[in-house]
């Protein structure tokens, strides 16, 4: 599965232009769904230098990505220059009916189906 995640408001706290205390659980439930074997990609507004100092901060805590505000399908679903990221899921504070809780229950589901 692919797992797209925003990164202020849902992998930290929301503290624009710097980066929030980091959210250790839900980042965690990445990793472990990374070492399923499922792909994260990142999909935030952070262009720049902003972005990559939030790149560096979640590999610190061991998530790395697969994308970065970018398809990792595009050559096999045919698409060109997208611009809508495609997952079979989407995490995001801005997203209806948002809940932390429910996202890291959801990922870490994820992480363990497969085992």
């Amino acid at each position: 599965m692919i797992l797209v995640t925003d990164f202020d408001g849902t992998l930290v706290a929301d503290k624009w232009p710097e980066i929030g205390e980091a959210d250790c659980d839900l980042i965690w439930a990445f990793v472990e769904a990374q070492k399923a074997g499922h792909k994260v990609i990142l999909n935030t507004c952070r262009q720049g230098e902003q972005l990559e100092k939030a790149v560096r901060f979640l590999k610190f805590y061991g998530l790395t990505f697969d994308g970065v505000n970018e398809n990792i399908l595009e050559e096999k679903q045919g698409l060109k220059d997208c611009r809508k990221i495609f997952g079979d899921f989407y995490y995001d504070d801005r997203s209806f009916n948002w809940d932390r809780d429910q996202a890291i229950w959801h990922v870490k589901r994820i992480a363990c189906q497969d085992q």
